[in-house]
């Protein structure tokens, strides 16, 4: 059974361009495989994690093995300020982006009770989690609704669940729509 969701169309059918997508996450776990799905389906795919590891290469490298372009990408999704180059660093190898998965999160820095979660724990998650992926989907509208109307600019947005239980509202993050974004009818995908 194909568990994949659909993928909105969101080019005109006389581009050749072919579809691209970041994924944030994708060293290991999700992401990697979202990644490697999307990528069997014909997209290129830019893959990002905190750091540029041998796993994020390697995933890298698998993408391209399957004759679709990629790179592996070092950003910190809490460093809002660090959104616009990580977004010209895939597209400048991948073409413009089309897709956005976020699939990076963390869990609370120690584990144990409630009562011990630490400030500084807390603003770590919310940093990443929320914070993070919220505004990175902000950047990613923004430079899709700049483009010009010929190259497509629906904004999927897609977000995966929380590995862990988190007291972070990773709900609300799930949901954002991109429906206002888009002047014409187009379906949307989620994974939740």
């Amino acid at each position: 059974m194909n568990t994949m969701p659909v993928l909105p169309p969101f080019r005109s059918a006389g581009d050749s361009h072919p579809s691209s997508a970041l994924v944030t996450g994708a060293r290991r776990g999700i992401g990697k495989a979202i990644a490697l799905a999307l990528a069997r389906r014909g997209l290129d795919v830019a893959v990002l994690d905190r750091v540029v590891t041998g796993e994020l290469r390697a995933v890298a490298g698998d993408i391209r093995s399957l004759g679709r372009r990629s790179v592996a990408i070092s950003a910190d999704i809490a460093r809002i300020e660090g959104h616009p180059a990580a977004i010209d660093e895939a597209e400048a190898a991948v073409g413009p982006l089309d897709y956005l998965v976020n699939v990076a999160g963390v869990s609370v820095q120690a584990r144990g009770d409630l009562l011990d979660v630490t400030p500084e724990s807390y603003d770590h998650c919310l940093d990443i989690n929320t914070r993070g992926t919220f505004f990175l989907m902000q950047a990613f509208a923004r430079r899709a609704v700049a483009r010009p109307a010929a190259t497509g600019r629906a904004v999927p947005l897609l977000r995966s669940r929380p590995r862990t239980r988190s007291p972070l509202p990773l709900p609300a993050v799930s949901t954002v729509s991109p429906k206002p974004l888009c002047p014409w009818p187009a379906r949307y995908s989620r994974c939740a």
